[in-house]
């Protein structure tokens, strides 16, 4: 099997507020730790082939971050998420067996245990795409998860485009997802940017899988405080509890 782990970790992190110029989001540290290198530290657990950081903002401090455990590619312009995956595009290899992760760079609570269940869920269930979900009280923010009546994975939805039902939807999209390539590598070139933000969502490719007969899935995660972004100091301040914790256990 060859596995090409793609983090994304470019964004600007504005409500950070940090005083540095230039400074990423993912290199804000938790007990001593750039935040990128707990979610190194967990895809490491599944032994990829490739891990790939696509840096944008703040990129020549991430670059030095995570240089000795990843490849590194360049988002000059935040474009979306399925923009980010394309500029790594050359680590993405077609064929039978090969497969690719994509995960954010600023979620540090990823657990590796998790990532192994991605993989075999994916492989057994013989998907083309498998999104991580989560149910969570309050989904406000996230992409919501919409299922057909018979429970099967019909779309993703960006909170900006939510209408009154979908923002109801308590199981959110946690950011992780997993591809066979040969699909993932079609799917790309059928992105658009038709959405409020004119972004190219890589949650547009359920939809993309569907229209080509593609099987998609969700894979609901146990604890959804994993998927957990930092986005401000507060969301530091209670990953750093969270970290904590687990670390005494």
């Amino acid at each position: 099997m060859n596995l090409t782990v793609i983090i994304l970790a470019a964004g600007k992190g504005t409500r950070m507020k940090c005083k540095k110029k230039h400074y990423s989001k993912v290199a804000f540290t938790i007990l001593g730790k750039p935040i990128v290198s707990y979610v190194i530290k967990a895809v490491k657990t599944i032994k990829p082939t490739t891990i790939v950081t696509v840096v944008g903002f703040g990129g020549d401090i991430t670059s030095k971050i995570v240089k000795k455990d990843s490849e590194i590619v360049w988002q000059k312009e935040q474009k979306g998420t399925g923009h980010a995956v394309l500029q790594a595009k050359k680590y993405i290899k077609g064929g039978k067996d090969n497969y690719t992760i994509v995960l954010c760079g600023d979620a540090p609570q990823i657990r590796g245990e998790t990532l192994k269940k991605l993989v075999n869920f994916h492989i057994k269930n013989h998907n083309d795409q498998t999104l991580v979900s989560a149910i969570v009280d309050n989904p406000f923010g996230y992409g919501r998860i919409v299922r057909d009546s018979n429970k099967r994975l019909v779309k993703v939805v960006e909170e900006t485009d939510t209408n009154d039902k979908e923002k109801k939807i308590k199981e959110v999209n946690s950011g992780v997802v997993m591809f066979s390539n040969d699909a993932l590598l079609k799917g790309l070139t059928q992105l658009t940017n038709n959405n409020a933000k004119h972004e190219y969502y890589l949650t547009q490719l359920i939809s993309i899988f569907l229209k080509n007969k593609k099987k998609v899935d969700a894979m609901i995660m146990k604890d959804p405080h994993e998927m957990d972004g930092i986005n401000d100091r507060h969301q530091l301040a209670l990953a750093r509890i969270a970290l904590k914790k687990r670390l005494k256990k």
